[in-house]
């Protein structure tokens, strides 16, 4: 139930948690060579989870506020 509210929050067509998982791959620049690991930027492996819980809190929360406007402020 959590995850489906969390989903009907949109940025650019897409819900804050499927920009996580789309962006949230390791990389290698092809002109330097550096690698972009974002598993590198947790310390801990449980930091992952946390992200993920944020992430879907800000789509739930983001929900309930746009829901909760007039609806002169959301249609259109």
């Amino acid at each position: 139930m959590v995850l489906q509210r969390s989903h009907r929050y949109f940025v650019n067509s897409r819900s804050p948690l499927e920009w996580f998982i789309d962006r949230y791959y390791i990389k290698t620049d092809k002109d330097n060579g550096i690698v972009n690991d974002p598993n590198g930027w947790f310390d801990d492996p449980c930091d992952l989870v946390t992200a993920i819980k944020r992430i879907v809190y800000v789509g739930v929360e983001s929900a309930r506020i746009i829901d909760g406007l007039p609806a002169e402020i959301t249609d259109g």
